[in-house]
């Protein structure tokens, strides 16, 4: 269930009161109801939406995940199914309160009528979706964002004077030129050459980052990607079983005791031949590349354990990346969808929100407790 082409989602969407419900159709009025419940897990100013959903099908409720980026009719958007354990998961984690509603729809040749009620607001939304005539009843508020779900969530929070609470605001973002200036003043009382340390989640900006950090120095500075460090599949496999399943999230995945070897080799500027790592196969590509470490001032290490305790202890200084959840699975959702990557739009934000998200936070934790630095992006 992913869409990624340019479409149309909602073309109009009309706000009634009790004295408009007389003149909604009696198709649309006596039509079945669905209940459905639902929470975002974005901050209003990220660029991403993330919700969860539950949703009553036949008597079942079905949990689904939902990315969307930008607006009709140049939208991204992304679904999938999620099991009941990781809506619950999430939901101590929300940025609104439950937004609950039933929802009945009329369906024309090309597109329908969705009408929202919403009990605890005391009032209803008529969505008109597609090639379809557009309602003579209710006002018009499409291009109101107070009506938007994210925002009805955000109205339900007011009206019971309650907020989640995980609800902070945005973190702002760390000054580079303050960072850079840090980092040079500790290089120059460095006497060999001076290894930094950048940890974070996959597309936190850690990788950004230190693009922007070694730009100073040129090709005098050395950058160590972790991820050319992964085991990949077929390794995992010859160690755990052919039935393994892979998390990549694990500090298990990577080789950081080979990769501590080459920080230590490049430290005393010994070459290394580094290994090369594909995310299309998920496995090593078998070949190497060799870095000189000759006349290099700094090296930079990063990755998602980059701060974990077999590496943690080599850095001069250590930068953890933080980034809020939906904008992390944004960027990598579309990054993946770019760099085609082995799992599907669908597949893979259900590996990150049932299995990768969760199984990385401790290690999150940890890694920031050892940071010099705590860098939001």
């Amino acid at each position: 269930m992913a869409t990624t082409e340019h479409y149309r989602e909602v073309e109009r969407k009309y706000l009634l009161h009790d004295s408009d419900r007389a003149r909604i159709p009696d198709e649309l009025m006596t039509a079945p109801g669905r209940r459905i419940e639902q929470y975002y897990l974005n901050h209003h100013e990220e660029p991403y939406e993330l919700r969860l959903r539950k949703v009553q099908l036949d008597g079942v409720f079905a949990h689904v995940a939902t990315l969307k980026k930008g607006s009709p009719p140049d939208r991204l958007e992304m679904e999938t199914i999620v099991n009941p354990d990781t809506y619950a998961f999430w939901l101590p984690e929300r940025h609104t309160e439950v937004l609950q509603k039933t929802r009945k729809t009329l369906a024309f040749a090309a597109g329908h009528w969705a009408l929202d009620s919403f009990a605890h607001l005391g009032f209803s939304i008529v969505e008109a979706e597609g090639d379809v005539p557009l309602p003579d009843f209710g006002r018009d508020v499409t291009d109101d964002t107070r009506f938007t779900n994210y925002q009805l969530a955000q109205m339900n929070d007011a009206m019971t004077g309650h907020m989640p609470d995980s609800w902070v605001e945005p973190e702002e973002a760390t000054d580079m030129r303050e960072l850079r200036a840090r980092i040079e003043h500790i290089r120059q009382k460095t006497p060999r050459p001076m290894i930094v340390g950048i940890a974070g989640d996959t597309a936190s900006g850690k990788t950004t980052i230190a693009r922007e950090l070694v730009a100073p120095y040129g090709d005098r500075a050395v950058i160590l990607s972790q991820d050319d460090y992964y085991r990949g599949v077929t390794k995992m496999r010859e160690m755990f079983g052919d039935d393994y399943v892979v998390n990549f999230e694990e500090p298990i995945a990577l080789d950081s005791h080979l990769l501590a070897q080459h920080i230590a080799d490049l430290q005393e500027e010994k070459p290394v031949s580094r290994p090369t790592y594909s995310m299309e196969i998920s496995d090593p590509t078998g070949e190497y590349t060799t870095i000189d470490p000759s006349d290099t001032p700094i090296i930079f290490v990063e990755g998602i354990h980059a701060l974990d305790p077999v590496l943690a202890g080599w850095y001069d200084y250590s930068i953890f990346v933080n980034a809020p959840l939906a904008t992390r699975v944004g960027r990598r959702l579309e990054r993946d969808l770019a760099e085609g990557r082995s799992f599907s739009p669908e597949d893979n934000l259900k590996y990150l929100l049932e299995l990768a998200e969760p199984t990385y936070r401790p290690h999150a934790e940890a890694q920031k407790a050892r940071a010099d630095l705590i860098y939001h992006t």
